[in-house]
Parts: C-alpha cells; sequence; structure tokens
C-alpha cells in the first residue's frame, strides 16, 4: 500500500523537470528534483505553503520557491520556458527513440539534427536505434483495450498447452 500523492500537481511538474535535466545531462539537478519528488510524494497533507516544507531533507531554499510558485499559480515558469526551448524539445523527441539516451540524444542535437528525418542519415546511429526510429511512430502507438486482452487469452492458452494446469495472472 502506498498513501495517496496530496501534492501530484508539485511531484508531476518536478518529475518532468527530472527527465528534461536527465536530457540535458545535468544529473545533479535531476536527482535534486527527484529526492524533492521522493519527500513530496510521502507528505500526509497537501502543500499549501513552502513554509510547510522548508525543514525538509532536499527541500533547499530554490525548491522552497519553485513548491511556493505551484502551490501559488498551478504552474512553473521554469518548466514553461524548457517545454518552449527548441533544444529541449529535439532532445526529448530524440529521447523517445528506442535505444537512444540522453547522451546520445544530446550529441545528435549537437550535430544539428533536429528532427526524426534529420536522423534517417545518421551513420553513427546503432542497428538497435534504426530499427527504434523506423518503429517510432508503431511503438509510439497504444495498443486499443480489446487487442490487449485478446493477446491475453491467446498466451493463457498457449501457456497452458506447453504446461497443462498453469496458473497465468491477469494484469487489471
Amino acid at each position: 500500500y502506498s498513501p495517496p500523492d496530496l501534492n501530484k500537481g508539485i511531484t508531476e511538474i518536478f518529475g518532468k523537470l527530472v527527465n528534461i535535466y536527465r536530457a540535458l545531462g545535468d544529473d545533479r539537478r535531476s536527482f535534486s528534483y527527484y529526492k524533492a519528488i521522493a519527500v513530496v510524494e510521502k507528505l500526509p497533507f497537501k502543500v499549501e505553503s513552502a513554509d510547510q516544507v522548508k525543514d525538509l531533507p532536499g527541500i533547499g531554499k530554490s525548491m522552497q520557491d519553485h513548491i511556493q510558485e505551484i502551490v501559488t499559480t498551478g504552474k512553473l515558469s521554469k518548466l514553461e520556458q524548457f517545454e518552449t526551448d527548441e533544444k529541449v524539445k529535439t532532445i526529448t523527441l530524440f529521447g523517445e527513440v528506442w535505444g537512444i539516451g540522453p547522451a546520445t540524444a544530446l550529441k545528435l542535437y549537437e550535430k544539428g539534427h533536429r528532427t526524426l528525418d534529420d536522423l534517417k542519415n545518421e551513420d553513427s546511429l546503432t542497428n538497435a536505434q534504426v530499427i527504434g526510429l523506423k518503429y517510432f511512430d508503431d511503438i509510439k502507438t497504444r495498443i486499443p483495450r480489446h487487442e490487449a486482452q485478446e493477446m491475453e487469452l491467446v498466451l493463457q492458452k498457449v501457456a497452458e498447452d506447453i504446461i497443462p494446469g498453469v496458473s497465468t495472472q491477469s494484469l487489471d
């Protein structure tokens, strides 16, 4: 059992910053937001003022300022700036390609690539990355629930054929 996150507005914004800083190769800032999420999501109360969290570990002055801005406005200007930044948007997009991590995404950006089409002519991609790029849209497409349930039934049948009496468990 884990208690409900009463401060989802804060933790979701911080989670986006974790991913952005990771994509930019700034592990220190990424980890700072990650630690703050771990503290804030476990609080048994809804944060309404940064004063409520000022003495908590992992919540320094700048983190308090961010929390205050979020509880006051419901958003964070720093995140909004990142979300409109070409470099951040491009690196984040490249990082969504299967096999391309933050460091590679940053290198590709620094080589001048700005779109997925640009990457199609990149010689330094591994075979896995080329496949990830080729099937990018397919991988990003969600499988409809009814199709997943049909696959589950097929897999249950195959498992039963291989190991009679086997019990499978649904993820629902």
